[in-house]
């Protein structure tokens, strides 16, 4: 396989670690403490159409994988004091304490 080529699990990881890292970057920046989580639902589909060739469409570990993943996360971003609360009614996400987005933002 060429070195410009990734495989699947090399996607998944560099796609979890650029938006959740990017989107942890920001927060801890502006000085959050708390991150709210909301369309992680890590079950089923994409909410949108399969992407077009060449884009990777996932597997049946796809899900799992990135859960595991953000269990690492968690223990990171709990050693940083950042509170994260998934707000996703449903999640199969289960490294964080749900909350009611609701309830998250009135708080």
């Amino acid at each position: 396989m060429p070195d410009d080529i990734l495989d699947a699990e090399q996607i998944e990881r560099r796609d979890l670690r650029e938006e959740v890292g990017r989107q942890r970057l920001e927060a801890e920046h502006a000085g959050a403490a708390q991150l709210l989580l909301f369309g992680f639902d890590m079950q089923g589909g994409h909410w949108h159409d399969p992407h077009p060739w060449p884009l990777y469409q996932g597997d049946d570990g796809h899900f799992p994988r990135w859960i595991a993943r953000f269990k690492v996360l968690a223990a990171e971003l709990a050693a940083r004091s950042v509170e994260v609360l998934n707000c996703t009614p449903n999640s199969a996400l289960d490294a964080f304490p749900m909350a009611l987005l609701e309830d998250a933002l009135a708080a």
